[in-house]
């Protein structure tokens, strides 16, 4: 490996140190000033020159003149690079400044710093010994089964999960799906059934409905509320968490550190025959019985941390909180065998760890939350950097939150009224808002203090843990904090951060939830384990994260996702009033300036049926930003959801929903569906009911794309106030026949029929018992040669079906039919005489093909639309409408996705905002 030290001032610092085989790339990184832009640059010894990709140069640089080079590079497999030019820039590093030059490549990768700026700064290049890297990577080779690519068994017993006495069972029906996330959640329960993750049963007391939450990848991960069924009955499993001062006693000795990261940690736990129907998932595909210990469930962290701890009991220089496994030794060689025996300690339990998170002989390390190197313990300075960075005050508000922070903390802080007197001067009522010297050293000072042992304390498990978190409209914060005995609250740290630019965006609930969501993942390791009091300004979060509903089924797909993360922590939510929110407040309000956003999924993709600019409908996306600015109660509703809803609005029609309405690029949503103001909501039903669907049809389809108030009574009228639907309305229904039974897979069986003439034109309607998929064939003629014909063509898509079943036609009863079907291993049945009703699948898709088809003729706007544009029109719309008997649309159950119509200018596509 190779040590990299620059000389400042006669004094050396170490920049970093790389690693002839390096295990992660972050050892070869340094952070540069070039031209006042920070870029995290790969330092490449092997390289002569430093150099810039095309697309950082015109994103950072690009006013400045590229000059010509005559410079040809050779890269490592011997190829020639052209650079497009060089540029001159100022660099800085370690305080330290220098002129050079960069080279723009055409197609290069991250920005690299070469050998040349390596000699301009003076670095020192001095190879070290390289024996531990080597037995290391012979050490990893050993262990190769250890990381491989697959889900962990733990081998030495399953886990049983307890009722409390009189617990009774609950079963949830499943959650309706937005059509975009059926596919993905169809291929993610396939993949952990082939996997024995979960096993389809026929039926269990207990049902959790499941959340599907889709990470930054675009992958999907399968959740489950248990806050809403099985949490409050399942007995307490009591074991302590460790304590952070004894772990941090067993690594005093250490000089260099690894981290191991578990793979998916819980699931590695296998579940008893019991407990896998308790935790059952509620699906529309079914009932799956769980194998493997889920996240959210109540005693899960307690029960993982036993065996970890088990598992890993008396091995030298390791401590483990929960999935979190530290190992050190005193020296590498001690290093080395302490990893070795761990290693074989899980591979022999039968865990699986994720090479590409683990960390291995560090310098120093992160550890919940402080800083562990040879040296000993310190304290993470991003827990007070929220405070020792909080940027000046510049109006009024702010001055006033900074001031009311102050003086929550009072107590602890000597002549408070003093040291603030300058800042109470900016806060009198006529004051002209000028901050002055005074002001600075005032600021100053009481950030220090706030920061202090005498204010700050240490986190002590056995007291009382509060969080408080707040949002304003351009960021988000928080404080965790201890009550004492005598009710004196006292922080242990702070937080905050900027909102990005898609984030200033979301709606006052999506701010105050993401500020909830934020703050407890950056203090997990204070708060997994323990009861902790959450305290918001904004009350519908009580209900929205509060123990008595589960994961809110209409919110935004974000919010969902945040919920479920919450859930795995056991925490009480109460509302406190803005004016009493001070530490919180400060923070949001004074956050600190963040230019690296972990980007939500929203950014990066989104599931939102959100309307796009270019769509075939006669309104876009636009028209509905627009409208929602000129409609007087869209407007109301807009400002409502964008900056916090009253305690009560009388007579509005969306008060009740408020807690599931969000914000998305100006339009306001219901979860997954846009909200569409008056004055398209008569071209929206006039699309929906273009080919006469019924009222279940129209109001299932709906649902997967947009909403108002009064949208079902809505559908309703334009249904019963349709002319031609209720011309062509079905008659009572008569006795129920025997149905066939279920098929399980696409083109078991087929029903068919003719029916006609209309327009002296005879129809032969094919269903696919299965999907319910229809195919609709205008005929000439109705013999057994055509029928043969039209069944070879839908045969040559479909594949060959096991049965036809028919009704007595005499071109079903033909001996060249019958051939037919035998020559092809075709089983057919046919239906008794008279009855056609026994031919039921077909039947009912006769009726409503006919009726559909004769509304439409009907319908004085189609007169000059051909008799093959209405069947195609009437067949997209049966295709792509959910069934009443299968819950599904027969696209998706014939194709396992939805195929496009022109309600896709409503699909799940929302483009990344800038």
């Amino acid at each position: 490996m190779y040590k990299i030290l620059v000389h400042v001032n006669s004094v050396t610092i170490l920049v970093c140190i790389i690693f002839v085989r390096t295990l992660n790339t972050k050892d070869f990184q340094v952070t540069v000033t070039i031209n006042n832009v920070d870029l995290i640059m790969d330092i490449d010894t092997g390289s002569a020159i430093s150099a810039l990709s095309l697309d950082t140069y015109r994103r950072y640089f690009v006013e400045l003149p590229l000059s010509k080079c005559s410079l040809v590079l050779q890269a490592y497999n011997g190829s020639s690079i052209k650079p497009l030019g060089v540029i001159e820039v100022d660099f800085k590093i370690s305080n330290v400044k220098r002129k050079g030059k960069l080279y723009i490549i055409d197609k290069g990768g991250p920005p690299l710093l070469g050998r040349d700026l390596l000699t301009d700064f003076k670095f020192q290049i001095k190879q070290l010994n390289s024996i531990a890297v080597t037995n290391l990577n012979s050490l990893l080779s050993s262990f190769s089964d250890l990381f491989k690519d697959e889900l962990g068994l733990y081998a030495f017993s399953k886990i049983k999960l307890n009722l409390v006495p009189g617990a009774i069972p609950k079963f949830m029906k499943p959650r309706v799906l937005p059509v975009a996330y059926k596919e993905k959640v169809e291929l993610e329960l396939d993949r952990l059934e082939k996997n024995n993750v979960i096993s389809l049963i026929q039926n269990s007391e207990w049902g959790t409905p499941l959340v599907p939450i889709f990470k930054k990848d675009g992958s999907l991960r399968l959740c489950a509320d248990y806050k809403l069924t099985l949490n409050k009955f399942l007995e307490d499993v009591k074991y302590p968490l460790p304590r952070i001062e004894e772990l941090f006693n067993k690594l005093s000795n250490g000089k260099k550190f690894t981290k191991l990261d578990l793979s998916h940690a819980y699931n590695q736990l296998e579940l008893d025959e019991s407990t896998q129907c308790l935790l059952s998932w509620s699906t529309h595909k079914g009932i799956y019985k769980i194998h493997r210990l889920p996240f959210g469930t109540k005693p899960a962290c307690a029960i993982f941390q036993q065996i970890i701890e088990k598992t890993l009991q008396g091995c030298l220089g390791c401590v483990v909180f929960l999935d979190d496994i530290v190992v050190t030794g005193g020296d590498d060689r001690q290093h080395l065998e302490n990893l070795k025996v761990v290693f074989q300690r899980l591979l022999d339990a039968g865990f699986r760890l994720r090479r590409s998170k683990c960390k291995f002989f560090q310098d120093e390390i992160k550890y919940l939350g402080y800083v562990i190197n040879r040296e000993g313990l310190r304290k993470d300075s991003t827990k007070v950097k929220a405070i020792l960075e909080c940027p000046i005050p510049e109006n009024v508000t702010q001055v006033k939150s900074f001031v009311g922070m102050l003086n929550y903390y009072c107590k602890f802080i000597p002549n408070v009224a003093t040291l603030l007197q300058p800042l109470y001067e900016l806060l009198h009522k006529d004051a002209v808002f000028v901050w002055s010297k005074a002001c600075n050293n005032a600021f100053k000072k009481t950030k220090e203090i706030i920061v202090s042992d005498d204010v700050l304390v240490h986190f002590d498990a056995t007291l009382p843990i509060k969080l408080a978190c707040d949002a304003s409209s351009y960021g988000i914060g928080g404080v965790l904090s201890h009550i004492f005995p005598d009710r004196t609250e006292r922080p242990i740290c702070f937080t905050s951060r900027t909102l990005s630019a898609a984030e200033k965006n979301y709606s006052m609930l999506d701010k105050e939830s993401l500020a909830i969501y934020y703050c407890v993942k950056k203090f997990s390791h204070y708060l997994i384990g323990n009861k902790f009091t959450l305290y918001t300004d904004h009350k519908p979060l009580t209900y929205l994260f509060g123990d008595k509903r589960g994961v809110p089924q209409m919110a935004a797909s974000r919010v969902q996702r945040w919920a479920v993360y919450l859930n795995d922590f056991h925490f009480e939510i109460k509302y406190v009033k803005g004016t009493d929110n001070f530490s919180a407040d400060c923070m949001s309000r004074l956050p600190l300036q963040c230019n690296e956003y972990s980007h939500d999924e929203e950014t990066q993709y989104s599931h939102l049926n959100f309307i796009i600019e270019n769509g075939t409908l006669p309104i876009t996306a636009e028209d509905i930003k627009i409208e929602t600015q000129e409609d007087p109660e869209f407007k109301l509703l807009y400002d409502y959801v964008s900056h916090g809803w009253p305690n009560h609005v009388k007579g509005f029609p969306y008060f009740n929903r408020r807690s599931e309405l969000t914000m998305e690029k100006g339009i306001v949503m219901l979860g997954h569906r846009v909200v569409i103001p008056a004055k398209f909501r008569k071209q929206l039903l006039d699309e929906l009911h273009i080919s006469h669907a019924g009222v279940v049809k129209m109001k299932s389809k709906a649902r997967s794309y947009f909403w108002w108030h009064s949208i079902d009574s809505d559908i309703e009228k334009i249904i019963y106030n349709c002319h031609y639907c209720n011309i062509e309305r079905a008659n009572p229904r008569k006795a129920a026949v025997i149905p066939y039974a279920q098929t399980e897979n696409v083109f078991d069986r087929i029903h068919v029929d003719f029916f006609g003439p209309i327009q002296s034109k005879m129809f032969l309607i094919m269903v696919d018992s299965y999907s319910r998929w229809p195919e609709v064939f205008i005929l000439s003629g109705t013999n057994a040669s055509i029928t043969i014909d039209v069944l070879r063509t839908v045969f040559a898509r479909f594949g060959i079906p096991k049965q036809i079943v028919s009704d007595n036609g005499p071109q079903f009863v033909s001996d060249i039919f019958q051939d037919f079907c035998k020559r092809n291993g075709i089983k057919h049945s046919r239906i008794a005489p008279y009855h056609p009703a026994s031919n039921g699948a077909a039947e009912n898709a006769v009726k409503s093909v006919k009726r559909g088809i004769k509304k439409s003729l009907n319908d004085k706007r189609n007169s000059n639309i051909s008799l093959n544009t209405i069947v195609a029109r009437y067949l997209l719309e049966y295709r792509t409408t959910p069934h009443c008997a299968t819950g599904e649309t027969p696209s998706y159950r014939m194709f396992g996705r939805q195929i496009p119509t022109r309600f896709d200018a409503l699909k799940p596509s929302l483009a990344k905002q800038k």
